[in-house]
């Protein structure tokens, strides 16, 4: 069954005031009304590369399949030469589900504690600040959270 396009999902991110700054090449499209979103299939997650930086931004819930798709993409970058760094824009995810957190300690803290130079995490919320600031203990990275993103993305590319 198709469901509608959540509207408080909608409405969270046009409470801020503005668009979330995901990078220099996305485009914002507005849906009409008539078409509809499958909530299992529908993507919160866009994922840019480029050479030495893996770029995260997370919509809405962040979920399993989410997850899956940047570590898929993150692998494959991890197997180019030279370090990776990695910025995740947390900004507009209103949430995350228990596998995603499960994952994400497998990922970082048992297979991929060594492979990333320097990881930005761009939030606003405390909660999400503290554990980033929890995961220094287990991911040999440079851990750094920014409210903004143009600080954090030159950062990284310092």
């Amino acid at each position: 069954m198709k469901k509608p396009a959540s509207a408080g999902f909608l409405s969270a991110i046009e409470m801020k005031g503005k668009p979330p700054k995901i990078g220099a090449n996305v485009v914002s499209l507005r849906l009409p009304q008539d078409i509809h979103l499958e909530h299992d299939t529908a993507k919160m997650i866009t994922i840019e590369q480029t050479e030495n930086l893996i770029n995260v931004a997370v919509l809405g819930e962040f979920n399993i399949a989410d997850f899956k798709t940047f570590e898929e993409q993150s692998l494959y970058k991890l197997k180019s030469p030279g370090t990776v760094n990695l910025i995740f824009d947390l900004r507009a995810m209103i949430g995350y589900t228990v596998d995603v957190a499960w994952e994400e300690i497998k990922f970082f803290n048992r297979e991929h504690n060594h492979d990333f130079n320097k990881i930005a995490v761009v939030t606003d919320d405390q909660w999400i600040a503290w554990q980033a600031w929890l995961s220094r203990l287990f991911i040999d990275a440079d851990i750094r959270v920014f409210s903004d993103y143009s600080e954090a993305r030159a950062w990284v590319q310092a």
